[in-house]
Parts: structure tokens; C-alpha cells; sequence
């Protein structure tokens, strides 16, 4: 599997910036293997996932208005 944001780390698009994150995707989805889209990598959500995000609920900012383009480009 490969991914470029998980629960152990901050988001990529915190992390990397947009274009950043842009790019770690981006070569996520050509290298071998199966790419793995974290729960709100779509929209830029930037919610910390650290402590105990894989067992705690987060909610996730569907409405994110600062990457609204994120949504089309993950679709597409």
C-alpha cells in the first residue's frame, strides 16, 4: 500500500502545503502498488491526526473552502 497521509503524521497538505501534497498523491497513484486515500485527503482537510486518531472520532471538514479544487482532482 502506499500513502502519503495517515494517522501517525500531520496531514499532508498541512504537512507539504497544496501544491506539496498535490505531488506526494501524484506519485502515490504511479508508483506499484495500491494508493491509499486517508479520510479527508480529498477535501484538504488539515484536523490533526495525531494520539489517538485511529481509534477516537474525528469529523472531517467536508466543506473545506481553502482547496475546493482538491475535490474535482481526486474525483477526476
Amino acid at each position: 500500500m502506499r500513502i502519503s497521509d495517515d494517522h501517525d503524521t500531520s496531514r499532508a497538505v498541512a504537512r507539504y502545503g497544496f501544491n506539496g501534497a498535490l505531488a506526494s498523491s501524484a506519485l502515490m497513484f504511479t508508483l506499484d502498488g495500491v494508493p491509499l486515500i486517508y479520510n479527508g485527503m480529498e477535501v484538504g482537510d488539515t484536523t490533526a491526526s495525531d494520539g489517538d486518531a485511529l481509534f477516537d472520532k474525528r469529523n472531517i471538514s467536508w466543506n473545506a473552502n481553502d482547496h475546493p479544487e482538491l475535490r474535482s482532482i481526486y474525483h477526476t
